[in-house]
């Protein structure tokens, strides 16, 4: 059984501070993409989440 997720917000700058779905991170630059242990391949991007911790816990930032 497979399943697929997929989201799409519209159009967004590459250096924009939002959560990523896919694509590509949002890293400084010359951040290395992590490897494959077995087979040293580029691991694939899945997600980056991106939340405000002080929003979250509820104290002003």
């Amino acid at each position: 059984m497979a399943t697929t997720l997929m989201a799409y917000a519209g159009p967004v700058d590459a250096d924009a501070s939002v959560t990523r779905i896919g694509g590509v991170p949002l890293a400084p630059e010359g951040f290395g993409r992590h490897r494959c242990a077995e087979c040293s391949g580029p691991m694939r991007f899945l997600a980056q989440l991106l939340v405000d911790v002080s929003e979250a816990a509820g104290t002003p930032s």
